[in-house]
């Protein structure tokens, strides 16, 4: 804003660093991105899950699911040998289905509403083991079994300790369950 015409205000936001600042550019998001499970926390890759669990509503109200697994490949990674990267799993809060997914921006260039919100009685953080990780998913099937928890989906994300420069892209090898009839 002009005050007078030699003096002149603008604002700015600082911001300090206790140690080196790094500006980087991302990994390139491609087009085939979209068709697997990618993850990037530099470019804000996560990815949706969800699968159809009639199954479960099935069996019988006391049923109880012993073991469940959610296996994942590794399509591609620019990982080195040495690095380690963790996979973040949590169940959504509420149905993808109204979210708008056409700009994370308004018209008027704010926030939108839209926002990925996890149900807190499921998440969990795993490593990946040489080429696949596994997730296990039996505390988010046997909520859902017994009506604590909806099934809307899965959000996977990059978890915040992995570097801004690791991207990977995993494809379902399989969904592993083990359940125990009363």
């Amino acid at each position: 804003a002009t005050v007078d015409e030699t003096t002149i205000v603008d604002t700015s936001v600082l911001f300090f660093a206790d140690k080196g600042l790094s500006i980087f550019s991302p990994p390139n998001v491609l087009e085939e991105d979209k068709n697997y499970i990618t993850l990037n926390s530099g470019s804000g890759l996560q990815s949706i899950l969800r699968y159809d669990l009639d199954i479960l509503d099935g069996l019988e109200r006391n049923s109880i699911v012993k073991k469940a697994n959610l296996v994942l490949n590794i399509d591609n990674s620019n990982l080195d040998e040495d690095d380690e990267f963790y996979v973040v799993v949590a169940a959504l809060a509420d149905s993808v289905r109204n979210w708008d997914f056409t700009t994370f921006l308004s018209d008027e260039e704010s926030l939108s509403d839209s926002v990925y919100s996890v149900n807190p009685n499921f998440i969990i953080s795993r490593k990946l083991d040489g080429d696949s990780v596994e997730i296990p998913i039996q505390d988010f099937l046997q909520a859902y079994k017994n009506g604590f928890i909806d099934n809307h989906g899965l959000i996977l994300y990059s978890a915040p300790a992995n570097s801004p420069f690791d991207k990977i892209r995993l494809n379902s090898a399989a969904v592993e369950v083990l359940y125990v009839k009363p």
